[in-house]
């Protein structure tokens, strides 16, 4: 939903639009009367899927110059400006894992940083999955972990999963597989 909809928006500027997302420097009414400017980071959405083989989960170690180190994650991507998140999921999946996989079912959609960002994450779980190879961009640095679903918990208390779409996604999981 733009940020225009929302009525204590009084303007709002951008400063940066690429295809991945746009940077807007937002004045807003405070509930005092006052004009407060606030960042946002416009985003299309994303799509992050949890992909379930043979009692394995696929986790990737993804190499994040944002933060400096190589997480351990649930592969994701950003979807094009109205892309379907079904054939963005599947295009995700394939490219940063190198699987193919037969069905997709949503999972949840969630707010990734309502704080900064109107980025909407709709998360998937993959099945009947086919090795077809990888096909990672030139900023990727992607290696595939296949992880029994047995250890997800000890991966998420002992803080080997640190992403929060990813914290999320196999919360759900388990939640929903109990």
């Amino acid at each position: 939903m733009p940020i225009d909809s929302d009525p204590r928006v009084r303007k709002s500027e951008p400063l940066y639009d690429s295809a991945r997302m746009r940077f807007v420097v937002a004045t807003i009414a405070g509930s005092d009367g006052s004009r407060i400017e606030r960042g946002l980071v416009e985003h299309p959405g994303s799509v992050v899927i949890l992909g379930v083989d043979d009692g394995h989960v696929i986790l990737i170690r993804n190499r994040r110059w944002t933060v400096g180190k190589v997480l351990l994650e649930l592969p994701a991507g950003t979807m094009t400006r109205g892309e379907d998140p079904t054939a963005a999921a599947a295009r995700e999946f394939t490219e940063e894992t190198g699987y193919r996989a037969s069905s997709l079912q949503r999972l949840m959609a969630f707010y990734a940083a309502p704080g900064s960002s109107d980025e909407r994450m709709v998360g998937y779980v993959a099945t009947g999955l086919e090795h077809v190879g990888q096909a990672l961009e030139a900023d990727e640095e992607i290696e595939v972990v296949r992880v029994p679903t047995a250890q997800l918990t000890h991966l998420m208390r002992s803080g080997q999963v640190e992403d929060a779409k990813s914290l999320a996604m196999i919360g759900r999981y388990l939640l929903d597989s109990a």
